[in-house]
């Protein structure tokens, strides 16, 4: 029987929930919730319908099957095994000033999100955004104004159940954007498939690259280093632009605090949901458009990839409108640029599953041989992943100075 305990069993308990909030915001009694990154069941209020472990996407998302449904056979075919499905890249940036100094790159989201509301293409915009009483805490939110879809720019770090959002959206009239990382889209398809009447009311995907998402502790970490006190603090983001930098900021009573971006990656170590280890998906795949970093570029730039029609007739529309400026861009300057991260979800998954007793099942299986000494090098990340998650790493990382941290954050991104 699929029930809310079967979900438990066969994904929570197992350490496969991505944290995506889909099965709570397709639930239609309400006996699943979404908190400081775990979801939790009422079985007095579970009816058994099963659509809970029918739409997530933690124990299995059928890669090949989402292909074929979502793309044409001419585009799966001229595919890049490391990118996914595409039509064209570019890399970009808005013409808004404004715009592009606010967004965590080049704010081609925002202009995205922006054009749809003035064209009135969309009702309104799925975007995550910080909890007004708690910085800490992110939460989807449905937009509809300029200022609000302004105020939700840039990437945040922190896991949020994006998907919960569903729940208002699903049976209405109205259509929407929806702005998601890899995993909470994996989730959308999955319910789009369970609800059909859904799928009139998401009009446009658009993902954003990920490479790893942390959990709320992670923020905590950092705010103990800053030795602001919580409570204090005005201002917090993960991709403020200083100078020539993007980086980690706090402001508390005119004071300020900031890291470098590649200084608190050694974050992901330690904080990473243990789902996020098992992740094959760093540029959205199964978005209509995915953005990213272009970082050969610098700061100020997005890296763009339409991989549908729709996608690629939206930003045609915003080129013509004269809304942002774009070059073209390649599979090969991606893999330059996202070398790392490629490496770690495309080529070392498939050393790490070794060390998991429960893995996802995408219906994909390893295409790339690995030499004897990326072998290694994967397992010994393998290894430092599994003590960074455990009792050990966590005495470690109290232990050991803040700036050496940082140092070895840096030299790790070499």
């Amino acid at each position: 029987m699929n029930d809310c305990n079967t979900l438990r069993n066969m994904v929570i308990n197992r350490n496969l929930c991505t944290y995506c909030g889909t099965c709570v915001g397709m639930c239609p009694t309400n006996a699943l919730s979404a908190d400081n990154g775990s979801i939790y069941c009422l079985p007095e209020k579970c009816i058994a319908c099963g659509k809970c472990v029918n739409v997530c996407p933690g124990a299995e998302f059928n890669y090949p099957e989402f292909e074929s449904k979502l793309f044409s056979k001419t585009d799966i075919k001229n595919s890049d095994n490391t990118l996914g499905v595409y039509k064209y890249i570019y890399s970009g940036y808005s013409k808004n000033e404004n715009i592009r100094k606010k967004g965590a790159s080049g704010g081609i989201i925002t202009e995205i999100l922006l054009f749809l509301l003035s064209t009135q293409v969309v009702d309104g915009v799925i975007v995550t955004m910080q909890d007004a009483e708690n910085i800490m805490k992110v939460q989807a939110t449905i937009v509809d104004k300029v200022e609000d879809v302004l105020s939700a720019a840039q990437s945040k770090y922190i896991s949020s159940p994006t998907n919960v959002i569903l729940e208002q959206i699903r049976g209405t009239n109205k259509r929407y954007a929806y702005v998601g990382l890899p995993c909470q889209i994996q989730g959308l398809h999955k319910a789009l498939e369970n609800d059909k009447k859904l799928k009139d009311n998401i009009h446009i995907i658009v993902g954003l690259f990920c490479g790893f998402n942390m959990s709320q502790d992670a923020t905590k970490f950092l705010i103990r280093k800053s030795r602001f006190a919580p409570n204090e603090i005005e201002e917090l983001s993960y991709r403020k632009k200083r100078n020539d930098q993007t980086g980690f900021y706090i402001r508390s009573n005119q004071n300020e605090f900031f890291i470098e971006k590649h200084g608190y990656t050694f974050l992901n170590l330690f904080f990473s949901p243990e789902r996020c280890l098992a992740c094959y998906d760093y540029s959205a795949e199964f978005a209509d458009i995915s953005v990213g970093d272009a970082w050969e570029h610098g700061i100020g730039w997005s890296r763009i990839i339409c991989r549908t029609e729709k996608g690629e007739q939206l930003l045609k529309d915003i080129i013509n409108n004269d809304k942002i400026v774009v070059d073209d861009s390649s599979v090969q300057q991606i893999k330059e640029t996202q070398k790392k991260i490629i490496k770690h979800k495309k080529i070392e998954i498939w050393i790490r599953k070794k060390y998991k007793r429960d893995f996802p099942e995408y219906h994909i299986y390893p295409n790339e041989k690995i030499s004897f000494t990326k072998r290694i090098n994967a397992h010994i990340m393998a290894l430092i992943l599994i003590i960074g998650h455990g009792k050990l790493g966590r005495f470690l990382l109290n232990i050991v100075p803040f700036s050496i941290l940082i140092k070895l954050s840096k030299l790790l991104r070499k």
